[in-house]
């Protein structure tokens, strides 16, 4: 699993989060820089089970709402705004 670092939270931003077991590493970096940059800009409003892909040609990947687990709520890492899991499906 791969996911961004806590400066989600600072921008009031869900997490991303995304298993790099059918991504390369420069897909994965690509996907996260453009979806964070996309999001900031655009500020768009997204729901669970909706797609993203970086263009028309790039790997669609579909977003899935999640509570932050990955951190106990006192823990500094921990994002109360939750986790898009952005799941590779072609």
């Amino acid at each position: 699993m791969c996911f961004t670092p806590v400066v989600c939270i600072i921008f009031g931003y869900k997490d991303l989060l995304t298993s790099t077991s059918n991504t390369n590493p420069a897909e994965t970096v690509e996907l996260f820089q453009t979806f964070c940059l996309y999001t900031l800009i655009e500020n768009p409003v997204f729901n669970s089970g909706e797609t993203f892909s970086v263009d028309p040609k790039a790997p669609v990947f579909q977003l899935r709402e999640e509570s932050c687990v990955l951190f106990e709520s006192d823990d500094p890492f921990y994002n109360p705004y939750g986790v898009w899991r952005l799941n590779k499906i072609s």
